[in-house]
């Protein structure tokens, strides 16, 4: 069982993955962040490992919308894990005028935290 200030220390390495690579674009984040055999599950791509899985994913959501951030919606913790609720928010460049409105996904993540 993890004690309050290493609860706290996951939820912030974990909302430092989502505003550094996300929001901020700083890809580097991956590689102080991620472990090397990081095991990614996605809707679209299936389940994958490694950080290069995770740039793939990053750069395929970044050909397909413009400007994509994301707004963490809640965190839970508990032992070495950390739950993310969040929402995607992008643009999507499609011509069909209804679709020129921003893009708005909600997701999870469950993120297992590692010394």
């Amino acid at each position: 069982m993890c004690d309050n200030s290493s609860l706290k220390s996951n939820k912030a390495l974990v909302r430092r993955l989502f505003e550094q690579d996300i929001n901020q674009n700083y890809c580097a984040a991956l590689a102080e962040i991620l472990a090397v055999e990081v095991l990614i599950h996605d809707p679209l791509m299936g389940t994958m490992s490694g950080q290069e899985a995770f740039h793939r994913l990053n750069d395929l959501y970044e050909a397909v919308f413009t400007q994509p951030m994301v707004t963490i919606d809640l965190m839970l913790a508990e032992g070495d894990y950390v739950a993310v609720l969040h929402t995607h928010h992008a643009g999507h460049p499609c011509q069909v005028p209804m679709r020129r409105s921003p893009v708005a996904d909600a997701g999870t993540a469950k993120c297992s935290v590692r010394s």
